[in-house]
């Protein structure tokens, strides 16, 4: 019969090694801390502790039953509302995202929904100015690779900026810097 007085019940120790092990229970004992020093309905965009909303969307692989599961490509989705929206503060100085509902209505049903229903979602949790800082730094990123693509594409194209695939990729660069400029325009006025 073993002998488990030495604490490893399982025989964990001779599957896996120590180190590993005593760095996971690190890491899961450091996040127990810190969701005990956490308030739940405490947690806002300007406390610095929620998470940006592209992290929180990425490692979101499912959804509670009768929760609306959220998109992957929050900030391109707000890149493209924003311009079609009424952004001001609430009496708590958080910024709220109040979409047009003429100018989503030429959007298809799919998009219409999501932005709908991310846009609300921002709003209740208070945690829209983060989003909008996250879709800046997310649409900077999606800028320069499609700028990179862009220039592959009019190289491939013998430098013909009338072919339509071109020109296509072209409106596409110019929509999401707009889109980005909108959005720092955004910050700056609930800056003042």
């Amino acid at each position: 019969m073993d002998d488990y007085d030495n604490g490893d019940l399982f025989g964990i120790s001779d599957r896996w090694p120590v180190a590993p092990l005593s760095e996971a229970a690190y890491a899961i004992d450091a996040a127990i801390q810190q969701a005990a020093r956490s308030s739940i309905t405490g947690l806002t965009a300007d406390d610095g502790e929620l998470p940006g909303i592209h992290e929180f969307l990425g490692r979101r692989e499912s959804h509670c039953a009768g929760e609306a599961e959220l998109p992957r490509d929050a900030d391109a989705i707000l890149l493209d509302v924003l311009p079609v929206s009424i952004t001001s503060p609430d009496d708590a100085g958080r910024l709220q995202i109040e979409p047009d509902a003429a100018a989503l209505q030429t959007w298809n049903q799919s998009d219409r929904e999501t932005a709908e229903h991310l846009t609300s979602w921002l709003n209740a949790t208070g945690a829209a100015r983060k989003a909008v800082e996250d879709a800046i730094d997310g649409g900077s990123v999606m800028w320069a690779r499609q700028a990179s693509q862009y220039e592959e594409l009019l190289r491939d194209a013998g430098y013909d900026r009338s072919n339509p695939l071109v020109q296509e990729s072209d409106r596409g660069l110019r929509d999401l810097h707009a889109g980005i400029e909108h959005a720092r325009e955004i910050l700056d006025d609930l800056s003042r």
